[in-house]
């Protein structure tokens, strides 16, 4: 009998839809004041405001670990489409339809991509356009693992309408 109650709410529980994430374009915040001062260890070594987004660099802490481990650059800036970012669903559907390969951070889909000057992580919510490159990286786990930390903090800050 329990095993019958057990199917049955299951069965309710999962024919519920579940709402996908959202985020409706808001006006773009101050942002120079998305960047933490910190992430995982690698300080905030500048922030500058280059064409009208905004840039920011995290560098290991001592001059000895910078020439061999991985280090960030991130650039913030305000998404041009009307409607891109606006549905995380709608974004993984269309990276799935252009076999984009996409991970999530917060139910959010990120594109990664390996360029010569270094592993490319992208996401887009709401107006804003955040990318995370990591430089001297792996070109797998350990840049997607780097760039996470920083991801999740700034997709956190994006303001949603």
């Amino acid at each position: 009998m329990r095993a019958i109650l057990l199917c049955s709410a299951l069965a309710v529980i999962l024919a519920v839809p579940v709402e996908s994430q959202t985020c409706k374009k808001a006006p773009p915040p101050f942002l120079p004041g998305l960047f933490p001062r910190a992430v995982e260890g690698y300080p905030l070594e500048f922030s500058g405001v280059p064409g009208g987004g905004c840039m920011g660099m995290y560098r290991p802490p001592t001059t000895a670990r910078r020439d061999s481990s991985p280090w960030v650059v991130v650039s913030i800036d305000v998404e041009p489409s009307e409607t891109l970012g606006e549905s995380a669903e709608e974004l993984t559907r269309k990276y799935r339809d252009m076999a984009t390969p996409y991970f999530t951070v917060d139910d959010w889909p990120v594109t990664m991509t390996q360029r010569s000057i270094g592993d490319e992580f992208v996401a887009v919510k709401g107006s804003l356009r955040i990318t995370v490159l990591v430089k001297n990286g792996d070109h797998g786990k350990a840049s997607q693992d780097l760039a996470t930390p920083f991801l999740h903090l700034l997709l956190g800050k994006v303001p949603c309408g």
